[in-house]
């Protein structure tokens, strides 16, 4: 609709017709010396443009020649190929470094033949794969072994053991090599006031775990370890970088379970999703191992801790005094 107070404009200008002009000559012009270039020189010629093209052109001749000969007067600059290698040692340890996070991702134990690190096995000790028989009977020695018997592993102890402590003291919790197998005894929650918080009879289901622990003879189990030490450093070889010490691994852990705090009082949870998290940003953020000894409750975490800290004190103690076992004397036939 037209307003009529509103002069009506020209469809097109004088102005718009000479740009559309302009535009379509020179379009006209570029697709002819496109198809015809030959003829562009002639064109030049005719307009009397030749004397600037041919300045245009001597100048851009002589700048290039220019360049030419501040490049030839300049000195060549050798290539320096700097070649990265690594020797022997070095390349051992990078495959070793591969080896140990590939077994990691697969939550798998490196072939037991390939060792880095050489170590003097007493003649009196017996293979790794045969220890179980002197690893059992030196539990049954320092320890009450009736209290988890039916959660004790049953084979390849040692190994399990070695290579659980190593990831406990970095704060991961390997359930598939923990010498003691977990407890069948389903997780237990209580709700109050509109709140959830873990069971006080959830604790319950380690208290068996815990008198074991409470039985330990701590100068026996250390002198255990230290009669065991060539058979657990020739295990801890197969997953370990070379000059790696399992005593400082092992105190490592123990430290580990010493950080983790003690809580006597309720602890309350959320549940976002499937899994229940603790409310406490504090305790949701301890790693995989220390949430595993909270679970032990208040109680049962300090009598482990108690028994944790004279087992480092036997360790620091033996260090210098050993204490002997007769558990190598026991005729093979006797142990079953």
């Amino acid at each position: 609709m037209a307003y009529p107070d509103t002069k009506k404009e020209k469809a097109y200008s004088w102005l718009n017709i000479v740009l559309i002009l302009t535009c379509l000559t020179m379009f006209g012009a570029s697709t002819y010396f496109f198809a015809y270039p030959d003829t562009a020189p002639q064109l030049i010629q005719r307009l009397g443009l030749t004397p600037y093209f041919n300045d245009k052109m001597e100048k851009l001749a002589a700048l290039k020649q220019t360049q030419q000969q501040e490049a030839m007067a300049q000195p060549k600059q050798e290539t320096v190929v700097i070649e990265e290698t690594l020797d022997v040692e070095q390349a051992e340890i990078v495959q070793k470094e591969e080896d140990l996070l590939v077994a990691s991702a697969l939550g798998e134990l490196p072939n037991s033949s390939a060792q880095s690190t050489e170590v003097v096995i007493d003649p009196n000790l017996p293979l790794i794969d045969e220890s179980d028989p002197v690893v059992l009977e030196a539990i049954e020695e320092f320890s009450e072994q009736t209290l988890i018997v039916d959660n004790l592993l049953e084979q390849d102890l040692l190994r399990s053991t070695v290579v659980f402590i190593d990831n406990f003291s970095r704060g991961e919790f390997l359930a598939s090599f923990s010498p003691l197998m977990a407890t069948d005894i389903p997780f237990r929650k209580k709700e109050s006031n509109g709140k959830t918080y873990v069971s006080v009879l959830n604790y319950h289901r380690y208290d068996n775990y815990t008198k074991y622990v409470n039985s330990i003879d701590s100068e026996k189990i250390v002198a255990t370890y230290h009669m065991l030490k060539p058979l657990i450093d020739q295990t801890y070889a197969e997953i370990s970088l070379p000059g790696a010490d399992f005593d400082d691994v092992l105190n490592d852990a123990i430290e580990m379970a010493l950080s983790v705090p003690v809580i006597n009082g309720p602890i309350s949870l959320k549940s976002p999703s499937v899994m229940y998290l603790y409310n406490n940003p504090t305790l949701e953020a301890l790693n995989h191992a220390q949430k595993l000894l909270l679970r032990l409750g208040g109680k049962n975490l300090t009598i482990i801790q108690a028994k944790l800290v004279e087992i480092q004190a036997q360790l620091m103690s033996q260090s210098t005094d050993p204490v002997e076992l007769n558990i190598l004397n026991t005729p093979a036939n006797e142990i079953d």
